[in-house]
């Protein structure tokens, strides 16, 4: 199964779509190692980077990827940053060895505020389980500003689907 990013949709120019990612849906099979297909259908090149892990580049091509007949590397670079060529493919690999909640993103920044960038949500289910304690500091910090600590963003502990009252824009810093 395949997942088409957000962002692939948001990146168009006319009715080409500038860059497409396929990535397994299933991130619940932790130890699996999971291909990641990126195709750039622009003539700029963007620096990816993926968070919480340093995967293998196994293919960067201009052609188009082929599992079947496409020759791999023996020993793989291993990168958390790389160039993903204009009109290119790049897939990459990486063992689900890392639960946690990860971006895969463009490193130029103005790209990023443009929608070039996606969620991994890696064995969420083991996270469930985890209940990482929240600092103490982290919930003063919380406390200080008015920021709700239970519930959704908008402190509703009965309709998480209500977030009327969020916070939806950062106050200015004061000082």
């Amino acid at each position: 199964m395949h997942l088409l990013f957000p962002w692939a949709n948001s990146w168009r120019s006319s009715s080409t779509t500038l860059i497409t990612v396929h990535a397994p849906f299933d991130l619940t099979s932790t130890n699996a190692y999971l291909p990641t297909q990126l195709t750039n259908n622009s003539a700029g090149a963007h620096p990816m980077h993926i968070h919480g892990h340093a995967p293998q580049l196994v293919y960067r091509s201009s052609i188009p990827y082929n599992s079947a007949t496409a020759k791999l590397p023996s020993f793989p670079m291993r990168r958390d940053t790389w160039m993903l060529q204009p009109n290119g493919v790049t897939v990459i690999r990486y063992q689900a060895t890392n639960p946690g909640v990860w971006l895969i993103h463009c490193h130029m920044e103005w790209h990023v505020e443009a929608g070039l960038t996606a969620t991994l949500i890696e064995a969420p289910t083991q996270l469930q389980t985890q209940r990482l304690p929240i600092p103490q500091a982290f919930k003063d910090q919380c406390t200080a500003q008015g920021i709700p600590t239970a519930g959704n963003a908008a402190g509703n502990t009965v309709n998480f689907h209500n977030l009327t009252g969020a916070n939806t824009v950062s106050p200015p810093p004061k000082g």
